[in-house]
């Protein structure tokens, strides 16, 4: 086998491109069987080794090392509640490399016309870079030229020069919006700084942290109903939408003085809110710039308080914990990690404001049954037959829930009043996707510059 070094901020995946094209192969199967086979282990498996192992060793690196220099993984898992303490590429977290480890940051693919003309004179090939495929980024730091994008994740194994002439252009409003917006500089360079970590950053820090930020301005910081500036709606009076749409839909379809728990639960949630972009935006609209965002989330004064907060004894938050049954869709299992205090409490909380366990198991779902009763008003039997149950468990959470079962299932089925409104995972928009409406963003940022400058002399 041809064995290659990556190239300087070469994508994990272009990488492996560029080893099956040099080897003459033609699928992803074949370069990976063959990496296997000159590796003398064993294909890919689910319980085996994964294919970032096999890279690595193609490129004579250690994996944490690799996966540090080559996958957006430091990105995407720069806050979590999982294992914290794990390195980037630390083999103890195998299952999470075989899942996600290659995994993009964003749809589709992103490319600069210089940078390919640019390695083809210096190096006789173009190739995908990892800073190009940043969630929000649509210009080039290098060449300061709007990006083009395939909208296709699968041609990474090909090199970038075939979709010069068969790609989609950002264009220059957006290139300028980047330049120009200085919450989206911000927003950028803390991306950029978390992808330079080889640790994450504990989700239990993030929330103490934030928190006692947005406290100290007087915004809402529990999820129960407030009159108090939500976290969210401070992040769409400070981003443009259409931008927003490119990295967060759900939170630019969000309604203003409406929590939503993926963004607004960044404050109160001790497991991870949905993904890492929330934590950005917060970060973004919390502190004046990435330095001091990323200073305070890692000092250690921020990562020894916060367990502390976590093992105070305090009364669960109703609204809180009506919040957490909501997002979890009435499994008990899945509020746990939530809330501290043990197993037996945070149930008896549930029970007592009326809202019992709607676990799914075996074809079972006592959800469908009590959804179908007091949301459609369908009748008992009817609605223990739509969730396959016995009539016998659904009387039993009747007599639990009452009206307050009944408010929450209202809230957990309402039907969404956008593209991405109520689910967690909607696909980003893509530049063209989310419109040409971006023009006034940019003026008005570029007037609130100009505005600074005047006050600054």
């Amino acid at each position: 086998m041809i064995a290659l070094s990556p190239l300087p901020d070469e994508l994990d995946r272009a990488y492996l491109g560029r080893l099956m094209r040099m080897n003459g192969l033609r699928s992803e199967i074949e370069i990976v069987n063959l990496l296997a086979q000159w590796a003398n282990v064993p294909p890919p498996s689910r319980h085996g080794v994964c294919c970032l192992e096999l890279l690595c060793r193609a490129a004579h690196m250690e994996l944490t090392q690799f996966v540090c220099r080559h996958t957006t993984l430091p990105l995407r898992r720069s806050f979590t509640s999982y294992f914290p303490d794990l390195a980037h590429g630390s083999l103890e977290g195998q299952s999470m490399l075989r899942m996600t480890g290659m995994r993009s940051a964003r749809p589709g693919a992103y490319l600069c016309v210089d940078c390919v003309k640019s390695d083809l004179a210096t190096y006789g090939m173009s190739y995908w870079r990892r800073d190009h495929q940043l969630p929000g980024v649509v210009l080039c730091t290098k060449h300061l030229r709007p990006l083009r994008y395939v909208d296709n994740n699968d041609v990474f194994l090909e090199p970038p020069s075939r979709f010069v002439d068969n790609s989609h252009e950002v264009g220059e409003a957006w290139a300028r919006l980047n330049q120009h917006h200085s919450g989206i500089q911000r927003f950028l360079a803390i991306s950029r700084e978390l992808l330079d970590r080889d640790k994450p950053i504990d989700v239990k820090t993030a929330r103490f942290v934030l928190h006692e930020r947005a406290s100290k301005r007087g915004w809402c910081t529990h999820a129960a109903k407030s009159t108090k500036p939500l976290l969210s709606d401070q992040v769409l009076a400070n981003f443009p939408r259409d931008w927003l749409s490119t990295i967060f839909p759900v939170l630019a379809d969000k309604k203003p003085s409406i929590t939503l728990n993926q963004m607004d639960g960044v404050l109160y949630l001790s497991t991870s809110a949905s993904s890492v972009t929330p934590y950005i935006l917060a970060c973004c609209v919390l502190f004046e710039s990435a330095d001091e965002a990323l200073n305070a989330l890692t000092t250690p004064r921020s990562i020894t308080v916060a367990p502390r907060r976590r093992q105070a004894i305090t009364p669960i938050d109703t609204g809180e914990l009506r919040a957490a049954y909501i997002a979890a869709k009435g499994q008990y299992a899945l509020i746990l990690p939530d809330f501290s205090g043990s197993r037996r409490a945070i149930f008896n909380s549930l029970e007592a404001i009326g809202l019992p366990n709607l676990s799914v198991r075996d074809g079972q779902s006592l959800l469908a049954a009590a959804t179908a009763f007091f949301v459609k008003k369908r009748s008992l039997a009817d609605s223990a037959a739509l969730g396959g149950i016995e009539l016998d468990a659904l009387e039993h959470i009747i007599r639990q829930g009452g009206a307050h079962l009944a408010a929450a299932l209202k809230d957990i089925s309402a039907p969404p009043t956008g593209p991405g409104t109520g689910v967690l995972r909607v696909k980003p928009k893509t530049p063209a996707e989310a419109g040409a409406t971006i023009t006034q963003a940019i003026e008005q940022s570029s007037c609130h510059r100009i505005s600074e400058l005047e006050n600054s002399n």
